[in-house]
């Protein structure tokens, strides 16, 4: 099927009739419109807590090997097999794991006062704190 520019990518130029048009016009959505962004808004919704429930999982791993609890690293190792069991499809792999804890390292490197400078801001700020 073909789409014009002109009409919107949510709906088939078929479906523009003048009733629809009139009560677009009068600034009522169709029910089709309505629940493609509601379905839409819900699968965003489901990617961003499936994101961040991968970022604590990950956060989680971290302060367990910074602190050195053992039992605290089971746990959140534990919690990692859980979700990969549920979310085949964006597994917590052995790499992701490594490369967390090399990110929160550099970080932590980069981290002065509590207040994370890079690299090429390092001098800006020695020169600011009068160092």
């Amino acid at each position: 099927m073909l789409k014009w520019w002109w009409f919107s990518p949510m709906m088939e130029p078929e479906e523009f009739s003048l009733l629809s048009n009139a009560l677009k016009a009068a600034g009522f959505e169709s029910v089709k419109v309505s629940d493609t962004y509601d379905n839409r808004s819900a699968y965003m919704n489901m990617l961003a807590a499936r994101q961040e429930a991968r970022k604590t999982l990950l956060r989680n791993y971290y302060e367990a090997v910074k602190t050195g609890d053992s039992d605290a690293q089971a746990e959140a190792k534990q919690a990692i097999s859980e979700f990969n069991q549920r979310q085949p499809a964006d597994q917590v792999k052995p790499k992701d794991l490594a490369a967390s804890l090399k990110q929160h390292a550099t970080r932590a490197k980069e981290t002065v006062g509590g207040l994370r400078v890079g690299k090429r801001d390092q001098d800006s700020y020695n020169r600011l704190m009068g160092e």
